[in-house]
């Protein structure tokens, strides 16, 4: 009995029931904010997580307030944030399947372990709050973080290890150089 209100205009037909959608039952459900696993969004086609909100007073809803976002603009948002030249920043649900891969083709086909042969023994530290490897096995440096407890959703940054450290050489030595030109300045 309550309105919609879309920001593109989409106006539903007259037998959408926004209550048997999981982001309603589950925001309505909760105590917090809820997000869904991704899905195919009926209107645009595209991949998309809908995050929701029930609205109350007291114990009573009064409504949902949800947003959906496009995982294609998640995306955007995640994959250049990299700590080497090659690095790689991915999301993964809580099995490992990509959510975000530069290949739209693996997104929720794909195991990240599978992706990266030779890391497969750190799945299990993929349990922790935040988990980071320098240097593995077969040459790659891991970092993940899982930034949502409900979805056990985990982002993932992989890369060189000599990548990795070559820059931090170079920050290493740009600072002691500049250390040491600051001595030389003092004592002159």
């Amino acid at each position: 009995g309550g309105n919609f209100y879309s920001s593109d205009g989409w106006i539903p037909d007259n037998n959408y029931n926004k209550e048997t959608r999981d982001w309603y039952s589950a925001a309505k459900n909760s105590l917090r904010p809820v997000v869904t696993e991704p899905y195919i969004d009926s209107v645009t086609g595209g991949l998309v997580t809908t995050i929701a909100y029930a609205l109350r007073n007291g114990s009573t809803v009064n409504g949902v307030v949800g947003i959906d976002i496009l995982l294609k603009d998640l995306s955007e948002m995640i994959s250049d944030k990299i700590l080497s030249k090659s690095g790689k920043t991915y999301l993964l649900n809580k099995d490992g399947l990509f959510l975000i891969h530069e290949n739209p083709n693996k997104i929720q086909t794909i195991n990240f372990f599978s992706e990266f042969k030779g890391i497969e023994k750190y799945k299990q530290n993929f349990s922790s709050d935040m988990f980071v490897k320098t240097k593995t096995a077969s040459g790659h440096y891991i970092a993940g973080k899982i930034i949502n407890s409900e979805t056990g959703w985990i982002l993932v940054t992989i890369g060189n290890s000599k990548e990795l450290y070559t820059q931090l050489t170079k920050s290493i030595l740009v600072i002691l150089i500049m250390a040491v030109v600051g001595f030389v300045a003092s004592l002159l």
